[in-house]
């Protein structure tokens, strides 16, 4: 065989290899930027769909925060609070309670519900959590005994016209529409809602079933 014709057999093959690699490399290149696009395009629905769900949550503690302020501008004495000054989500069918624990006056309920003779509100979470961060308070997700629902409490400390800490306001939210929100949301994949969670978790301290 000449030598040219070696010379040829062998470039052949190294030409031959070199496109193969830069096949597999292109390959592989195309099939990571599509990956990548698909986690931009999730992220940015991620965004959209916790957008939604920060917005409806906070719309809700609007509500803790509007009877908290009617209060503090409306009542001067604390003996003079009633279970009807927490009434204010009637209507509202994701906030299944409003109520307080107030120094010196027995648990005050916007549904009416009247606590045991033992009841202390002091020792919730919802009431210490909102003591010590001294405003908004997210609760972990709790099941309510009464409705067998999946809910969160939010709270703040209730506080006098004149800046004394009487006690504490909360309110009890179903996430029943945070799952609603989820499962119909267009989430590109299933996958996405891990991410979600994490999110969610982060901000509202929320725990959901996969």
């Amino acid at each position: 065989m000449k030598i040219r014709t070696k010379l040829l057999i062998i470039f052949s093959i190294i030409f031959s290899i070199f496109i193969g690699t830069i096949s597999i490399i292109g390959y592989f290149s195309a099939k990571e930027q599509a990956k990548n696009d698909n986690y931009t395009i999730m992220g940015k629905s991620i965004a959209v769909v916790k957008g939604t769900i920060n917005g409806w949550i906070d719309e809700k503690y609007k509500v803790v925060h509007a009877t908290n302020l009617s209060i503090k501008n409306n009542i001067t004495d604390i003996k003079d609070l009633k279970g009807t000054n927490f009434s204010t989500f009637e209507g509202d069918d994701a906030i299944i309670d409003v109520y307080a624990q107030v120094k010196g006056v027995p648990f005050l309920d916007g549904s009416g519900w009247v606590a045991p003779d033992d009841f202390d509100g002091t020792t919730r979470d919802w009431y210490k959590g909102a003591i010590k961060a001294g405003g908004k308070y997210f609760t972990a997700p709790f099941t309510d005994a009464s409705t067998g629902q999946h809910i969160i409490s939010i709270s703040e400390p209730l506080i006098s016209a004149k800046g004394d800490v009487w006690g504490v306001i909360s309110a009890d939210i179903s996430l029943k529409k945070v799952s609603d929100m989820i499962e119909k949301s267009k989430l590109p994949t299933e996958k996405a809602l891990p991410f979600l969670w994490i999110k969610m978790a982060t901000s509202y301290r929320i725990k959901m079933k996969q």
